[in-house]
């Protein structure tokens, strides 16, 4: 029996990634080629775009035509929520891809399969603000109950906090935190693995080699025994004192050095 291959794309074309939004385009367009060639893959788009000091969500239908997934991400919407700009509401996007009108709604991973692809570079609401939207961290537990693997695609430069956090939130749920200039080839090589060899979606992230997805593991042990985006953030906060104690004791011990 076929398998039915379901990916939803959570693009963020807020200002936070300026010149990067037509990359992230083209990236999006070119891994959904595939389509083309599988009638058992479905397409599901959901777009945060900005607006002054508001963000607004965008949310597309399930599509198996390339054709209408080009026509998704560039076509102006009519927005369905919008969000105040304090921190990109990514475990809002995360409850609304989890929650979406999935085709083959079945958990049964060998046969349907569920895959939610974040492209973002922004800093995720909570993380170093009060948090006032969905818990991220809560939601990438819910994806792992529910068998969805969620890829965290992160655009341009980054943050180093940022990275660590969206890599845990990933490998959380059996997916992989990928680097933006890494990212076509990736999913295009886990998403053809799931086709072919017929893998589940954690298998074939599993199989990715480190070079293409390799990052500082920062406080990654800590991070994942943190149970919600609070704790994760204490965790940040004691890590950054830290080191600024340590750059701190360093010029003064230098200060006095013969």
């Amino acid at each position: 029996m076929a398998s039915n291959v379901m990916i939803v794309f959570c693009v963020d074309n807020t200002t936070s990634m300026a010149l990067n939004v037509i990359k992230a385009r083209e990236m999006v367009i070119n891994t959904c080629k595939q389509v083309e060639k599988n009638s058992n893959i479905y397409i599901k788009i959901i777009k945060l775009e900005s607006m002054k000091t508001q963000w607004l969500r965008v949310h597309c239908e399930f599509t198996n035509s390339m054709s209408k997934i080009v026509e998704q991400l560039l076509k102006c919407n009519k927005p369905d929520c919008i969000y105040p700009s304090k921190g990109i509401p990514i475990g809002d996007l995360l409850h609304d891809a989890l929650n979406v009108d999935w085709p083959f709604n079945d958990d049964n991973q060998i046969i349907n399969k569920k895959l939610v692809v974040l492209v973002t570079d922004g800093v995720p609401n909570g993380l170093f603000t009060p948090l006032d939207s969905i818990d991220p961290w809560v939601m990438s537990h819910e994806f792992h109950k529910k068998n969805i693997v969620l890829a965290v695609v992160g655009v341009g430069n980054g943050n180093f906090e940022c990275d660590a956090f969206y890599h845990a939130l990933a490998k959380n749920t059996g997916g992989l935190y990928i680097p933006f200039v890494n990212a076509e080839r990736v999913l295009q090589g886990v998403i053809g693995k799931v086709i072919v060899r017929k893998d589940t979606f954690s298998e074939a992230f599993r199989l990715v080699p480190s070079e293409y997805i390799e990052i500082e593991l920062y406080e990654y042990e800590a991070i994942i025994q943190c149970g919600n985006i609070n704790q994760i953030k204490e965790l940040f906060l004691e890590a950054i004192t830290k080191a600024d104690y340590d750059i701190i004791k360093m010029i003064n011990d230098t200060k006095f050095r013969f």
